[in-house]
């Protein structure tokens, strides 16, 4: 038992590769029951997730960081390639996650954020196939359109129940839109 607790691939939400025992997956997301329930996480991230070299998914959805902003060191995670930070609550993503030119998952729903600011970092992210703004303030972020349409490898793009800025039709060509 004592080696079970020592043993962090068998650890609830971790999952590691085989031949090396190194994490790979970090599920820290706190399912709707428990959320309804207020038992997430709470408290800031801590900078130990940068020994986790071969980490390449990421979920801190449906968790309390108190306000606190995403930290400058998330980027330093340069394998990874799942990133969700939906949380419900303000963050502020640090400008280092253009530094993920690998990212093909990014889920940033229902996090208040971008209420100001460009999005012009997400352009760095040429390897991104999902992306969630879902339920954000978009009204000050005048250039989200443009950077969106920039990204090639962007198959789902989801928008649901955002406050957007007006939209210049000429972007607009060349969109197919469902």
């Amino acid at each position: 038992r004592e080696d079970e607790k020592r043993d962090c691939c068998k650890w609830r939400g971790v999952h590691c590769r085989n031949t090396t025992g190194h994490v790979k997956v970090l599920n820290l997301r706190t399912s709707d029951y428990e959320f309804a329930r207020r038992k997430f996480l709470k408290g800031t991230i801590s900078p130990a997730l940068l020994k986790l070299h071969d980490l390449r998914h990421l979920d801190l959805s449906n968790n309390d960081f108190g306000g606190s902003p995403i930290p400058e060191f998330i980027g330093s995670l340069s394998k990874l390639r799942y990133l969700n930070l939906s949380c419900g609550a303000p963050l502020e993503v640090p400008r280092t996650l253009r530094n993920f030119s690998g990212l093909e998952y990014l889920n940033l729903e229902n996090s208040h954020l971008f209420s100001v600011g460009s999005l012009e970092w997400l352009s760095h992210l040429s390897s991104l196939r999902h992306l969630d703004l879902s339920y954000i303030n978009l009204t000050k972020s005048r250039d989200w359109f443009q950077v969106v349409a920039k990204l090639r490898s962007l198959k789902t793009f989801v928008l649901r129940s955002c406050a957007l800025p007006p939209i210049n039709p000429s972007f607009i060509c060349g969109w197919e839109i469902h």
